[in-house]
């Protein structure tokens, strides 16, 4: 899942490792290409378990892709994060 935010931040969310190679196999778009999102906002639905069973590590990484226009950016939580709970940090 790809995001811009109102800042100009871009995020990547990969749901899980290497999970490209199922081509979209256990994975449901919740939103559209273009739609604007809000926090707390369901974007993706994921059947982890099948996921999962089929071998693949649910490790999800979030990237800021274009940290170059940030003077730091700073993780904020690790591990198991709640929902609404700071994840990532940009400093201008």
């Amino acid at each position: 899942v790809g995001l811009t935010a109102d800042g100009g931040a871009e995020i990547l969310i990969h749901v899980g490792i290497d999970t490209v190679e199922r081509k979209g196999r256990g994975f449901e778009m919740a939103v559209h290409e273009g739609e604007r999102v809000k926090a707390g906002q369901l974007l993706l639905k994921v059947d982890l378990e099948s996921v999962a069973k089929a071998g693949y590590d649910l490790t999800t990484p979030v990237i800021v892709t274009n940290p170059e226009h940030y003077q730091s950016v700073r993780v904020a939580g690790k591990g198991t994060i709640e929902a609404g709970a700071r994840l990532i940090e940009l400093f201008q």
